[in-house]
């Protein structure tokens, strides 16, 4: 089971993966409670959240490393690659 501290971690960094963070992608997986191919209860990995918030520079980040390009969120039923197709623009 995950401790209070992990959750937390890990809910900041898929938040940080959706909204773009760099530095805060980076800060919290250097904590290493967190790895680039894990993922939430509903199915959402690094990879999905920063596709789904159109977050380039965190997935070019991200996909250096291994993870799962494909994996899919229980909540958007479509991978993370059409995520990222799909998504709005960012200025």
């Amino acid at each position: 089971m995950l401790q209070a501290h992990e959750v937390k971690v890990r809910k900041e960094l898929l938040e940080a993966c959706y909204d773009d963070e760099i530095a805060d992608v980076e800060r919290l997986l250097a904590e290493e409670v967190a790895h680039v191919d894990m993922a939430d209860p509903h199915g959402n990995s690094l990879v999905s959240e920063a596709a789904a918030g159109g977050a380039l520079s965190t997935l070019r980040l991200i996909i250096v490393r291994p993870a799962p390009m494909f994996m899919r969120s229980l909540d958007r039923p479509f991978s993370a690659l059409r995520s990222l197709v799909c998504a709005p623009s960012r200025p």
